[in-house]
């Protein structure tokens, strides 16, 4: 199954296993919160559904703990139109791996 990215303009996707990041809004309902506002000072009009994530790209490198877990107070912070312009998909087999 490939899920992708909820963020507008981003087509990020990934699969289990995959290098992409893609986190699942939290349940303890106040930082969920914060999550839905945040991403709607980028786009008014979101709403959050249960089955939607984020991924990594729209979080700052602090927003990570050393071992690469997402620390319980990130929020997805980074937007942009741009992001339509490098869609990030990696599957399990790295395959689309943008080159470095």
């Amino acid at each position: 199954m490939v899920w992708s990215c909820c963020i507008p303009f981003c087509e990020s996707k990934g699969n289990k296993g995959s290098k992409l990041k893609l986190h699942k809004f939290p349940l303890d309902k106040n930082r969920q919160t914060l999550w839905v506002k945040s991403i709607q000072n980028f786009e008014p009009s979101y709403i959050m559904k249960k089955s939607h994530y984020v991924c990594q790209c729209h979080f700052l490198s602090t927003d990570y703990e050393l071992n690469n877990l997402l620390k319980k107070t990130a929020v997805p912070s980074v937007f942009s139109e741009v992001i339509t312009l490098l869609p990030y998909t990696i599957f399990e087999d790295n395959s689309n791996f943008p080159s470095q």
